[in-house]
């Protein structure tokens, strides 16, 4: 296990600044979920919490981790998989819940930068699960 400062160094596939951002508004987008009174708060939750742990953990722990608790390989990776896109959408969600409250989404000059952050936090949750991923593989 090779980390530095707690947070895992051995996989360099995402950006630890846009990951961190990404994580903090899936946690936001929990609260927004809690208040309003879905239950689809527990599930991202849930999800916000195994992000964050493939954040801080080798992915060799976290992969075999999740093959305990599965029991199977095809199973795992389809968590992998879900947890991932759960994350890109919640944080995408309070984020454009942020914009709406801000009101920059009515600004034509922002949708350029809008899709930018939206393919940067796309390519984090996938490089942040890609090494669970290819661990999974093996």
């Amino acid at each position: 296990m090779n980390q530095s400062n707690g947070i895992n160094s051995d996989t360099e596939h995402f950006s630890i600044i846009v990951v961190n951002i990404q994580i903090f508004l899936s946690v936001l987008s929990v609260i927004i979920l809690f208040i309003s009174g879905s239950y689809l708060w527990t599930v991202n939750g849930l999800s916000s919490f195994f992000s964050l742990c493939c954040l801080l953990e080798s992915p060799d722990r976290i992969s075999n981790y999740v093959i305990k608790i599965f029991n199977n390989k095809k199973l795992s990776i389809l968590f992998i998989l879900v947890n991932s896109m759960i994350l890109f959408i919640s944080s995408l969600y309070s984020f454009i819940k942020l914009l709406n409250i801000i009101n920059y989404i009515s600004i034509t000059y922002m949708y350029t930068p809008i899709l930018i952050v939206i393919i940067l936090f796309l390519s984090s949750s996938i490089g942040l699960h890609s090494p669970v991923m290819i661990r999974l593989r093996k």
